[in-house]
Protein backbone atom coordinates (compact mmCIF):
# COMPACT_ATOMS: atom_id res chain seq x y z
CA UNK A 1 0.00 0.00 0.00
CA UNK A 2 1.60 3.29 -0.94
CA UNK A 3 1.22 6.47 1.50
CA UNK A 4 2.99 9.89 1.27
CA UNK A 5 6.40 10.61 3.13
CA UNK A 6 5.91 12.43 6.52
CA UNK A 7 3.16 11.19 7.45
CA UNK A 8 2.62 11.84 11.17
CA UNK A 9 -0.80 10.96 11.66
CA UNK A 10 -4.11 8.52 9.82
CA UNK A 11 -7.25 9.43 10.22
CA UNK A 12 -9.37 6.10 10.05
CA UNK A 13 -13.74 6.77 9.98
CA UNK A 14 -16.24 4.55 8.14
CA UNK A 15 -14.71 1.30 7.44
CA UNK A 16 -18.24 -1.13 7.06
CA UNK A 17 -20.21 -0.86 4.04
CA UNK A 18 -23.27 0.96 4.50
CA UNK A 19 -25.82 -2.05 4.17
CA UNK A 20 -27.87 -3.81 6.47
CA UNK A 21 -27.54 -7.18 4.67
CA UNK A 22 -24.21 -7.79 6.28
CA UNK A 23 -24.14 -9.85 9.62
CA UNK A 24 -22.64 -8.57 13.12
CA UNK A 25 -19.51 -10.92 13.04
CA UNK A 26 -18.83 -10.02 9.21
CA UNK A 27 -19.18 -5.97 9.69
CA UNK A 28 -16.64 -6.63 12.99
CA UNK A 29 -13.94 -8.40 10.62
CA UNK A 30 -14.30 -6.01 8.02
CA UNK A 31 -13.57 -3.74 11.02
CA UNK A 32 -10.64 -6.06 12.09
CA UNK A 33 -9.02 -6.85 8.24
CA UNK A 34 -8.76 -2.73 8.12
CA UNK A 35 -7.58 -1.98 11.43
CA UNK A 36 -4.55 -5.09 10.74
CA UNK A 37 -3.66 -2.84 7.53
CA UNK A 38 -3.54 0.01 8.83
CA UNK A 39 -1.54 -0.91 11.65
CA UNK A 40 0.82 -2.75 9.60
CA UNK A 41 0.97 0.32 7.10
CA UNK A 42 1.76 2.81 9.30
CA UNK A 43 3.36 1.16 12.31
CA UNK A 44 5.40 4.27 13.50
CA UNK A 45 2.49 6.94 12.94
CA UNK A 46 -0.50 8.16 15.41
CA UNK A 47 -3.92 6.21 13.90
CA UNK A 48 -7.35 8.27 15.17
CA UNK A 49 -10.01 5.68 14.53
CA UNK A 50 -13.45 7.51 13.99
CA UNK A 51 -17.15 5.83 14.18
CA UNK A 52 -18.52 6.01 11.17
CA UNK A 53 -22.53 5.18 9.52
CA UNK A 54 -22.23 1.83 10.62
CA UNK A 55 -19.56 1.10 13.17
CA UNK A 56 -20.82 -0.59 14.99
CA UNK A 57 -24.84 -0.79 13.71
CA UNK A 58 -27.03 -1.08 16.99
CA UNK A 59 -29.56 -2.88 14.96
CA UNK A 60 -27.42 -5.80 15.03
CA UNK A 61 -26.60 -5.42 18.71
CA UNK A 62 -23.25 -3.89 18.07
CA UNK A 63 -21.70 -2.72 21.40
CA UNK A 64 -18.75 0.49 21.06
CA UNK A 65 -16.79 -2.32 23.74
CA UNK A 66 -16.00 -4.64 21.03
CA UNK A 67 -15.00 -1.85 18.50
CA UNK A 68 -12.82 -0.63 20.98
CA UNK A 69 -11.04 -3.84 21.88
CA UNK A 70 -9.94 -3.75 17.90
CA UNK A 71 -8.99 -0.09 18.26
CA UNK A 72 -7.07 -0.66 21.86
CA UNK A 73 -3.82 -0.52 20.32
CA UNK A 74 -4.71 3.36 19.19
CA UNK A 75 -6.08 4.37 22.35
CA UNK A 76 -4.94 5.36 25.67
CA UNK A 77 -6.77 4.09 29.09
CA UNK A 78 -8.81 7.36 29.38
CA UNK A 79 -10.04 7.13 25.67
CA UNK A 80 -11.20 3.58 25.97
CA UNK A 81 -13.28 4.20 28.77
CA UNK A 82 -15.32 7.29 27.34
CA UNK A 83 -15.07 4.97 23.57
CA UNK A 84 -16.91 2.22 25.62
CA UNK A 85 -19.40 4.47 27.17
CA UNK A 86 -20.04 5.82 23.96
CA UNK A 87 -17.82 5.79 21.15
CA UNK A 88 -16.08 9.18 21.65
CA UNK A 89 -12.76 9.77 23.24
CA UNK A 90 -9.98 12.87 23.27
CA UNK A 91 -6.51 12.76 23.13
CA UNK A 92 -4.01 15.18 23.99
CA UNK A 93 -0.50 16.11 22.85
CA UNK A 94 0.61 18.00 26.00
CA UNK A 95 4.05 19.32 24.62
CA UNK A 96 2.61 21.26 22.32
CA UNK A 97 -1.26 21.90 24.04
CA UNK A 98 -2.50 20.66 20.47
CA UNK A 99 -6.12 18.28 21.76
CA UNK A 100 -8.09 16.26 19.10
CA UNK A 101 -11.47 15.52 19.54
CA UNK A 102 -13.60 12.82 18.28
CA UNK A 103 -17.03 12.64 18.37
CA UNK A 104 -19.85 10.24 17.59
CA UNK A 105 -21.91 11.97 15.18
CA UNK A 106 -24.30 8.83 15.07
CA UNK A 107 -26.11 9.59 18.14
CA UNK A 108 -27.10 12.65 16.64
CA UNK A 109 -28.98 11.24 13.69
CA UNK A 110 -31.38 9.28 15.63
CA UNK A 111 -29.53 6.33 16.64
CA UNK A 112 -28.80 7.81 19.85
CA UNK A 113 -33.11 7.25 20.64
CA UNK A 114 -35.04 10.15 22.38
CA UNK A 115 -32.32 11.65 24.98
CA UNK A 116 -31.74 15.13 24.99
CA UNK A 117 -27.84 14.05 25.84
CA UNK A 118 -27.12 10.68 24.03
CA UNK A 119 -25.00 8.29 25.94
CA UNK A 120 -23.99 11.85 27.91
CA UNK A 121 -21.59 13.25 24.90
CA UNK A 122 -22.60 17.03 24.92
CA UNK A 123 -22.25 17.27 28.46
CA UNK A 124 -18.01 15.63 27.88
CA UNK A 125 -17.77 17.62 24.92
CA UNK A 126 -18.69 21.13 26.58
CA UNK A 127 -16.12 20.13 29.31
CA UNK A 128 -13.33 19.05 27.24
CA UNK A 129 -13.84 22.23 25.15
CA UNK A 130 -13.62 24.37 28.53
CA UNK A 131 -10.51 22.49 29.88
CA UNK A 132 -9.17 23.35 26.70
CA UNK A 133 -9.82 27.09 26.77
CA UNK A 134 -8.40 27.21 30.02
CA UNK A 135 -5.62 25.65 29.70
CA UNK A 136 -4.94 27.80 26.21
CA UNK A 137 -5.16 24.48 24.09
CA UNK A 138 -6.10 24.44 20.38
CA UNK A 139 -8.41 21.62 19.23
CA UNK A 140 -8.90 19.69 16.42
CA UNK A 141 -12.78 18.45 16.22
CA UNK A 142 -13.20 15.18 13.99
CA UNK A 143 -16.41 13.25 13.18
CA UNK A 144 -17.38 11.07 10.70
CA UNK A 145 -21.35 12.75 9.82
CA UNK A 146 -21.00 16.76 9.16
CA UNK A 147 -23.63 18.91 10.19
CA UNK A 148 -26.02 21.33 7.93
CA UNK A 149 -27.38 19.23 4.93
CA UNK A 150 -25.66 17.83 1.84
CA UNK A 151 -24.54 19.93 -1.18
CA UNK A 152 -25.30 17.86 -3.53
CA UNK A 153 -29.02 17.40 -3.17
CA UNK A 154 -30.76 20.29 -4.80
CA UNK A 155 -34.04 22.01 -4.91
CA UNK A 156 -36.25 21.96 -1.93
CA UNK A 157 -34.93 21.55 1.69
CA UNK A 158 -36.00 17.50 2.15
CA UNK A 159 -35.14 15.69 5.36
CA UNK A 160 -33.10 13.38 3.84
CA UNK A 161 -30.63 15.88 3.35
CA UNK A 162 -29.96 16.35 6.54
CA UNK A 163 -28.43 14.21 9.09
CA UNK A 164 -28.40 15.34 12.68
CA UNK A 165 -31.50 16.11 14.70
CA UNK A 166 -32.62 20.11 13.92
CA UNK A 167 -32.29 20.14 17.51
CA UNK A 168 -28.90 18.69 17.41
CA UNK A 169 -27.32 20.49 14.57
CA UNK A 170 -28.55 23.71 16.02
CA UNK A 171 -26.77 22.43 19.21
CA UNK A 172 -23.35 21.63 17.63
CA UNK A 173 -23.24 24.97 15.89
CA UNK A 174 -24.17 26.84 19.34
CA UNK A 175 -21.17 24.80 20.57
CA UNK A 176 -18.56 25.72 17.48
CA UNK A 177 -19.30 29.47 17.75
CA UNK A 178 -19.19 29.53 21.70
CA UNK A 179 -15.38 27.47 21.27
CA UNK A 180 -14.33 28.81 17.90
CA UNK A 181 -11.68 30.63 19.54
CA UNK A 182 -10.24 27.14 20.82
CA UNK A 183 -11.38 25.43 17.70
CA UNK A 184 -8.60 25.46 14.98
CA UNK A 185 -10.52 22.77 12.57
CA UNK A 186 -13.04 20.58 11.97
CA UNK A 187 -12.91 17.38 9.71
CA UNK A 188 -15.83 14.99 8.59
CA UNK A 189 -16.49 12.67 6.20
CA UNK A 190 -19.70 10.31 5.17
CA UNK A 191 -21.08 12.38 1.69
CA UNK A 192 -18.11 10.68 -0.08
CA UNK A 193 -17.80 14.07 -2.09
CA UNK A 194 -15.04 17.55 -1.22
CA UNK A 195 -16.46 20.38 0.19
CA UNK A 196 -16.00 22.64 2.92
CA UNK A 197 -18.30 24.52 5.15
CA UNK A 198 -17.87 27.88 7.15
CA UNK A 199 -19.69 28.84 10.73
CA UNK A 200 -20.60 31.87 11.57
CA UNK A 201 -21.16 34.15 14.39
CA UNK A 202 -24.35 35.63 14.66
CA UNK A 203 -23.54 38.76 14.05
CA UNK A 204 -22.10 37.26 10.44
CA UNK A 205 -19.09 36.83 11.25
CA UNK A 206 -17.23 34.16 9.89
CA UNK A 207 -15.64 32.48 12.97
CA UNK A 208 -14.90 28.34 12.46
CA UNK A 209 -14.26 26.15 9.09
CA UNK A 210 -15.38 22.53 8.84
CA UNK A 211 -13.43 20.30 5.65
CA UNK A 212 -15.23 18.05 4.27
CA UNK A 213 -13.14 14.81 2.67
CA UNK A 214 -14.22 12.49 -0.24
CA UNK A 215 -13.90 8.81 0.00
CA UNK A 216 -11.82 5.94 -0.59
CA UNK A 217 -15.24 4.44 -1.27
CA UNK A 218 -16.86 5.20 -4.98
CA UNK A 219 -20.50 4.71 -3.72
CA UNK A 220 -22.60 5.92 -6.28
CA UNK A 221 -25.54 7.45 -4.30
CA UNK A 222 -28.82 9.11 -5.62
CA UNK A 223 -26.52 12.70 -5.01
CA UNK A 224 -23.53 11.54 -7.44
CA UNK A 225 -20.90 9.66 -6.66
CA UNK A 226 -16.79 9.90 -6.52
CA UNK A 227 -13.32 8.55 -7.14
CA UNK A 228 -11.94 7.49 -4.56
CA UNK A 229 -9.58 10.31 -3.00
CA UNK A 230 -7.19 10.46 0.25
CA UNK A 231 -5.80 13.57 1.68
CA UNK A 232 -2.83 14.81 3.14
CA UNK A 233 -2.52 17.82 5.53
CA UNK A 234 -0.10 20.06 6.40
CA UNK A 235 0.27 22.09 9.81
CA UNK A 236 1.92 23.97 12.08
CA UNK A 237 3.30 21.37 14.68
CA UNK A 238 3.78 24.25 17.18
CA UNK A 239 0.10 26.44 16.89
CA UNK A 240 -1.97 23.39 15.75
CA UNK A 241 -2.59 25.45 12.77
CA UNK A 242 -3.66 23.66 9.20
CA UNK A 243 -1.64 25.93 6.38
CA UNK A 244 -2.47 23.18 3.49
CA UNK A 245 -3.37 20.12 2.01
CA UNK A 246 -2.85 18.17 -1.08
CA UNK A 247 -5.94 15.67 -2.53
CA UNK A 248 -5.19 12.75 -3.97
CA UNK A 249 -7.02 10.57 -5.90
CA UNK A 250 -7.79 7.29 -8.09
CA UNK A 251 -8.86 7.75 -12.02
CA UNK A 252 -11.00 4.56 -12.14
CA UNK A 253 -11.77 5.34 -15.90
CA UNK A 254 -8.35 5.19 -16.59
CA UNK A 255 -7.89 2.34 -14.11
CA UNK A 256 -9.92 0.25 -15.42
CA UNK A 257 -8.52 1.10 -19.19
CA UNK A 258 -5.04 0.36 -18.03
CA UNK A 259 -6.21 -2.58 -15.54
CA UNK A 260 -3.95 -1.03 -13.21
CA UNK A 261 -4.87 1.86 -10.33
CA UNK A 262 -2.33 4.52 -10.09
CA UNK A 263 -2.71 7.07 -7.35
CA UNK A 264 -1.59 10.99 -8.34
CA UNK A 265 -2.18 14.34 -6.78
CA UNK A 266 -5.40 15.69 -7.40
CA UNK A 267 -4.75 19.24 -6.43
CA UNK A 268 -3.04 21.60 -3.49
CA UNK A 269 -5.63 23.62 -1.74
CA UNK A 270 -3.84 26.95 -1.33
CA UNK A 271 -3.01 27.25 -5.14
CA UNK A 272 -6.16 25.41 -6.24
CA UNK A 273 -8.32 28.10 -4.97
CA UNK A 274 -5.81 30.68 -4.58
CA UNK A 275 -5.81 30.69 -0.89
CA UNK A 276 -2.95 32.83 1.36
CA UNK A 277 -4.15 31.15 4.52
CA UNK A 278 -6.36 28.58 6.07
CA UNK A 279 -9.05 30.58 8.17
CA UNK A 280 -12.78 30.77 8.45
CA UNK A 281 -12.18 34.58 6.50
CA UNK A 282 -10.59 33.20 3.28
CA UNK A 283 -12.89 30.08 3.18
CA UNK A 284 -15.72 32.89 3.30
CA UNK A 285 -14.12 34.86 0.87
CA UNK A 286 -13.45 31.29 -1.05
CA UNK A 287 -17.60 30.71 -0.85
CA UNK A 288 -18.94 33.77 -1.32
CA UNK A 289 -17.31 33.96 -4.80
CA UNK A 290 -19.36 31.51 -6.08
CA UNK A 291 -22.60 33.85 -6.63
CA UNK A 292 -20.72 35.97 -8.54
CA UNK A 293 -19.97 35.96 -12.57
CA UNK A 294 -15.56 36.50 -11.66
CA UNK A 295 -15.71 34.09 -9.25
CA UNK A 296 -17.65 31.08 -11.29
CA UNK A 297 -13.87 29.84 -12.29
CA UNK A 298 -13.16 28.64 -8.95
CA UNK A 299 -16.56 27.43 -8.56
CA UNK A 300 -16.34 25.39 -11.54
CA UNK A 301 -12.86 24.07 -10.31
CA UNK A 302 -14.52 23.26 -6.97
CA UNK A 303 -17.23 21.39 -8.67
CA UNK A 304 -14.60 19.27 -10.71
CA UNK A 305 -12.97 18.94 -7.43
CA UNK A 306 -16.62 17.81 -5.62
CA UNK A 307 -16.84 14.61 -7.51
CA UNK A 308 -12.87 14.17 -7.34
CA UNK A 309 -12.95 14.54 -11.05
CA UNK A 310 -15.12 11.68 -11.61
CA UNK A 311 -15.57 12.17 -15.33
CA UNK A 312 -19.69 12.44 -16.25
CA UNK A 313 -19.84 13.69 -12.70
CA UNK A 314 -17.50 16.84 -12.88
CA UNK A 315 -18.34 18.67 -15.59
CA UNK A 316 -19.06 22.54 -14.47
CA UNK A 317 -21.49 23.12 -17.25
CA UNK A 318 -23.49 20.42 -15.56
CA UNK A 319 -24.18 23.20 -12.86
CA UNK A 320 -26.32 26.00 -13.52
CA UNK A 321 -26.68 29.07 -11.57
CA UNK A 322 -29.75 26.90 -9.70
CA UNK A 323 -27.23 24.56 -9.06
CA UNK A 324 -24.34 26.34 -8.03
CA UNK A 325 -26.79 28.25 -5.87
CA UNK A 326 -27.58 25.08 -4.00
CA UNK A 327 -23.67 24.61 -2.81
CA UNK A 328 -23.35 27.77 -1.95
CA UNK A 329 -26.15 27.96 0.40
CA UNK A 330 -24.89 24.36 1.64
CA UNK A 331 -21.42 25.67 2.99
CA UNK A 332 -22.55 28.91 4.48
CA UNK A 333 -26.21 27.94 6.16
CA UNK A 334 -25.50 24.89 7.92
CA UNK A 335 -28.52 25.96 10.08
CA UNK A 336 -31.36 24.42 8.68
CA UNK A 337 -33.49 27.16 8.85
CA UNK A 338 -30.78 29.14 7.06
CA UNK A 339 -30.60 27.14 4.80
CA UNK A 340 -34.59 26.93 3.77
CA UNK A 341 -34.16 30.86 3.52
CA UNK A 342 -30.95 30.53 1.55
CA UNK A 343 -32.56 28.80 -0.60
CA UNK A 344 -35.62 31.14 -1.17
CA UNK A 345 -32.92 34.10 -1.74
CA UNK A 346 -31.84 32.29 -5.27
CA UNK A 347 -33.36 35.13 -7.15
CA UNK A 348 -31.68 38.07 -6.15
CA UNK A 349 -28.54 36.44 -5.52
CA UNK A 350 -27.67 36.08 -9.00
CA UNK A 351 -28.52 39.58 -10.57
CA UNK A 352 -25.06 39.35 -12.35
CA UNK A 353 -25.42 36.36 -14.54
CA UNK A 354 -29.35 36.54 -15.39
CA UNK A 355 -32.74 38.29 -15.46
CA UNK A 356 -33.83 38.13 -12.02
CA UNK A 357 -37.13 38.14 -9.98
CA UNK A 358 -36.55 41.43 -7.62
CA UNK A 359 -38.52 40.86 -4.16
CA UNK A 360 -37.47 44.35 -2.96
CA UNK A 361 -37.80 48.14 -3.38
CA UNK A 362 -34.56 49.45 -4.83
CA UNK A 363 -33.35 51.55 -7.96
CA UNK A 364 -30.52 50.71 -10.35
CA UNK A 365 -28.08 53.00 -11.74
CA UNK A 366 -26.76 51.91 -14.70
CA UNK A 367 -22.97 52.13 -16.20
CA UNK A 368 -22.39 50.75 -19.27
CA UNK A 369 -21.19 51.69 -22.78
CA UNK A 370 -18.00 49.83 -24.46
CA UNK A 371 -17.24 50.03 -27.69
CA UNK A 372 -14.60 47.30 -29.78
CA UNK A 373 -12.13 49.40 -31.70
CA UNK A 374 -10.58 48.28 -35.39
CA UNK A 375 -9.93 44.10 -35.31
CA UNK A 376 -9.53 43.81 -31.38
CA UNK A 377 -12.37 41.21 -29.67
CA UNK A 378 -12.66 43.27 -26.49
CA UNK A 379 -14.69 41.80 -23.32
CA UNK A 380 -17.59 43.80 -22.18
CA UNK A 381 -17.87 44.82 -18.59
CA UNK A 382 -20.03 47.25 -16.18
CA UNK A 383 -21.49 47.29 -13.03
CA UNK A 384 -24.68 48.10 -11.54
CA UNK A 385 -25.54 49.83 -8.00
CA UNK A 386 -28.00 48.00 -6.29
CA UNK A 387 -29.25 51.18 -3.30
CA UNK A 388 -31.98 49.63 -0.95
CA UNK A 389 -33.42 51.64 1.65
CA UNK A 390 -30.29 50.75 4.04
CA UNK A 391 -27.94 49.10 2.03
CA UNK A 392 -25.79 50.09 -1.32
CA UNK A 393 -23.98 47.11 -3.16
CA UNK A 394 -22.46 47.00 -6.37
CA UNK A 395 -22.53 44.29 -9.11
CA UNK A 396 -19.65 43.71 -11.46
CA UNK A 397 -20.82 42.14 -14.66
CA UNK A 398 -19.02 40.19 -17.23
CA UNK A 399 -20.12 39.16 -20.98
CA UNK A 400 -18.13 36.99 -23.30
CA UNK A 401 -15.88 38.93 -26.08
CA UNK A 402 -17.93 40.43 -28.75
CA UNK A 403 -17.01 40.63 -32.24
CA UNK A 404 -14.95 43.79 -33.80
CA UNK A 405 -16.39 46.58 -34.58
CA UNK A 406 -19.56 46.13 -31.90
CA UNK A 407 -21.46 48.14 -29.66
CA UNK A 408 -23.56 47.04 -26.73
CA UNK A 409 -26.47 48.65 -25.00
CA UNK A 410 -27.53 46.65 -21.96
CA UNK A 411 -30.22 48.22 -19.67
CA UNK A 412 -31.14 47.24 -16.15
CA UNK A 413 -34.22 48.65 -14.16
CA UNK A 414 -35.31 47.96 -10.63
CA UNK A 415 -39.05 48.85 -9.71
CA UNK A 416 -39.16 51.03 -7.22
CA UNK A 417 -42.28 50.73 -6.00
CA UNK A 418 -42.53 47.89 -2.85
CA UNK A 419 -43.14 44.18 -3.90
CA UNK A 420 -40.69 44.75 -7.18
CA UNK A 421 -40.70 43.09 -10.11
CA UNK A 422 -38.40 41.24 -12.96
CA UNK A 423 -35.40 43.25 -14.30
CA UNK A 424 -35.41 43.68 -17.98
CA UNK A 425 -32.82 43.61 -19.91
CA UNK A 426 -32.20 45.04 -23.42
CA UNK A 427 -29.41 44.66 -25.56
CA UNK A 428 -28.23 46.05 -28.98
CA UNK A 429 -25.20 44.66 -30.96
CA UNK A 430 -25.18 47.59 -33.57
CA UNK A 431 -25.02 51.17 -33.96
CA UNK A 432 -21.79 53.66 -33.46
CA UNK A 433 -23.25 54.97 -29.68
CA UNK A 434 -23.59 52.80 -26.37
CA UNK A 435 -26.42 54.12 -23.64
Amino acid sequence: MWYPSGVTATLLTDGVAHTGSRSSDHQLSVLQNLTDLLRHTFSSQFVFPVLGHEDPNPALGQSYREVADLWRHWLPTEALHTFNKGGYYTIEQKIRKLRLVAINTNLYTGLGGDEEDPKDQWAWLESVLDKSRRNKETVYLVGHIPPGVDERQSGAFLSHQAAFLERFNTRYLLLVRKYSDVIVGQFFGHLHSDSFRVVYKNNGRPVSWMFISPAVSPRRTPSGANNPGLRLYKFDTDTGQVLDYVQYYLDLMAANQRDQAEWQPEYNLSSYYGLNEVSPASLNNLAESFITLEGRPLFDRYYRANSVRLHHNSDPRACDSSCAYNHYCAVTQLDYTDFRGCLETEPSAFSSRATLQSDFSATTILLCAFTTIGTVSTRMEWASFIVKPNNASVVHVQVADLPPGNDAILFFHMPTTPGGGIVNHRQKKSGKRAC
